[in-house]
């Protein structure tokens, strides 16, 4: 689930797997070195998609979340550097 993650991030962003989930270098023309951090399994990519579809095409709990990674990048405060996925969405932190 996070390789596929990864392709539908692709048109927006530079992203690598990373052992403890995917690594942003850049996002929508923006860059980040180091690149910013999103822990993440691949049950909780899973989780997420099927949660946020809520019965609907699965394409649009992957439309959500992708929404959700860009609210949480955009919003983020300076030295906040990470990204976790859980029950409350996409979250930026410094852990």
């Amino acid at each position: 689930m996070i390789d596929t993650l990864i392709r539908r991030m692709a048109g927006d962003a530079v992203t690598e797997r990373t052992s403890t989930g995917v690594g942003i270098a850049m996002w929508c023309g923006e860059s980040f070195t180091p690149p910013l951090r999103m822990e993440v399994t691949d049950a909780q990519v899973e989780w997420a998609v099927r949660s946020y579809a809520a019965g609907l095409e699965e394409e649009a709990g992957w439309w959500l979340l992708i929404t959700r990674i860009d609210e949480a990048i955009r919003t983020r405060r300076a030295g906040e550097t990470a990204l976790r996925l859980d029950r409350e969405g996409v979250i930026a932190g410094r852990w």
